[in-house]
């Protein structure tokens, strides 16, 4: 038998009032999503995960700490055959690979000239953002025999999944960084970190190196901690229609009916 949560959790800013009750059964699981009318569902537990009160500017306030003006075609070197959109200002360099609709801002930088940096599809690198592998210490062996070893410092491949926004001045140096991951202005994340799907990091939060970050979670905080919880049904389409809608408002341009 389902009972509803006795409690409503404290409210963010980008919550709205049918966020508040989850359907739950009688271990606290929940047995349904809420309405796909539902904007977040975030639901709080640390009081740290309560920020500041925010008057939005756009449809979604999520979209509020990523926002500029939108770019000029003019302005960016446009590759039509993958909808992608780079700042003349940014520095992209080496090898790296782009699936679809990806934007980089402006003074952004990818280091692809160290390792291979992929990003799936809809990925918003944030102005100033740095986009770096991780470097690792391999141990091989010496000779034929195999009896001693010599260790060398080598950069590692990178791979970022589909509907990624990093935010203005983040510095990032993850091994892996899962789909539907949202980290907003001034984080840091440690070399070879991993970053599980559908997670959410608020301004400010600092990755360890070496963390593994569990999915479907809210962090903040240096070190960063898990204070809010993502509906592992439902928070996967919000943090698509938000990167998205990040990708298609910054750079329109991309998405005009005939543009070649």
């Amino acid at each position: 038998m389902a009972a509803e949560v006795s409690s409503a959790p404290r409210q963010a800013p980008w919550m709205t009032e049918a966020a508040t009750a989850i359907v739950c059964d009688a271990d606290g699981q929940p047995v349904r999503a809420p309405s796909r009318a539902v904007a977040s569902r975030f639901v709080q537990v640390s009081p740290l995960a309560r920020p500041a009160a925010a008057t939005p500017s756009s449809r979604n306030p999520s979209l509020q700490p990523f926002l500029w003006a939108p770019l000029a075609a003019a302005e960016c070197r446009v590759f039509a055959s993958s909808q992608a959109a780079f700042s003349k200002t940014s520095i992209v360099q080496g090898n790296t690979k782009v699936v679809s609709a990806c934007v980089i801002g402006p003074r952004a930088i990818v280091r692809g000239d160290i390792a291979q940096v992929s990003f799936g599809t809809f990925v918003f690198i944030g102005e100033s953002a740095v986009i770096k592998p991780p470097m690792a210490v391999v141990a091989r062996p010496v000779g034929q025999a195999g009896g001693s070893t010599t260790t060398t410092v080598e950069p590692l491949k990178v791979q970022y999944g589909d509907y990624v926004a990093v935010g203005k001045d983040s510095v990032v140096e993850a091994l892996h960084v899962g789909s539907c991951v949202v980290l907003e202005e001034g984080c840091v994340v440690g070399s070879r970190s991993v970053i599980g799907d559908a997670v959410w990091f608020r301004a400010g939060s600092v990755v360890p190196p070496g963390a593994t970050i569990a999915p479907f979670g809210v962090y903040a905080g240096n070190p960063c901690l898990r204070v809010a919880e993502l509906h592992p049904d439902a928070c996967l389409f919000d943090i698509r229609e938000v990167v998205c809608e990040l990708v298609v408002r910054t750079a329109p341009f991309l998405f005009s009916t005939g543009e070649s």
